[in-house]
């Protein structure tokens, strides 16, 4: 079986994961890390026995990847998968992809022009406890859904005052539509009382199939809050 080529760029806290699932998966050759910090990005590749590149173009030059996977701060997504897009190298990025709509519509625009696969990482779709719930959904184990929920509360903040509603609770979105169908219109109200940008909203959902449901997102509470990841 040919293995896929698979190169990372990043090299933060959150890269350790996606390291350490490429490497172990058979399926792919986990071929370099790509870095800005020459010591940091060292050390990385050292981990995990890759060669480390601080410049895109020697990377896909030397490893010919056959993927990148996108892995930095969430709010620095956009020129460096416009460069990789640009690369004609397909491409999986973590979410979310970017926090301004045009720069998306620009990033799937010239993605789609080269025919590139373009992957955004929704990685809870495939956690256990949500496989069978969609099972059960589509089983009719349990009945006509009539309302969802999703609440997710923690601690964060960050450079964009919606980071709440874009970063984190992107998850919630992409879940109720997973089991619930398309999101046929929305309602928000949303409070900046801790002065940590718009850091605890309520939305208001309605499905294309009739139901309803609501999404509670805060970063104002606490991970070890009891119930803090919560969908019903």
């Amino acid at each position: 079986m040919k293995k896929v080529k698979v190169a990372l760029i990043g090299t933060g806290n959150w890269c350790l994961q996606h390291c350490r699932v490429l490497k172990e998966n058979p399926k792919v050759e986990f071929c370099g890390i790509l870095g800005r910090n020459k010591e940091r990005t060292k050390r990385r590749a050292k981990l995990f026995d890759v060669p480390y590149y601080l410049d895109l173009n020697e990377l896909i030059k030397n490893q010919k990847p056959n993927l990148i996977n996108i892995c930095l701060p969430n709010e620095h997504h956009f020129d460096m998968t416009m460069d990789v897009i640009k690369s004609s190298c397909n491409l999986f990025v973590e979410k979310p992809l970017v926090f301004k709509m045009q720069e998306a519509k620009k990033l799937l625009a010239e993605a789609k022009k080269r025919k590139l696969f373009f992957g955004i990482n929704f990685n809870w779709r495939y956690s256990t406890p949500v496989r069978m719930a969609l099972k059960a959904i589509k089983g009719n184990k349990l009945g006509d859904i009539n309302f969802i929920t999703w609440r997710f509360g923690g601690t964060g903040g960050g450079e964009n005052k919606f980071g709440n509603l874009i970063e984190t609770q992107c998850h919630g979105f992409d879940m109720l539509e997973f089991l619930n169908g398309p999101i046929q219109s929305v309602h928000s109200f949303m409070t900046n009382k801790t002065k940590n940008g718009y850091s605890t909203f309520v939305v208001s959902l309605k499905f294309a199939n009739q139901s309803i449901g609501s999404i509670l997102g805060s970063y104002d509470t606490s991970y070890a809050y009891p119930n803090t990841h919560y969908m019903e």
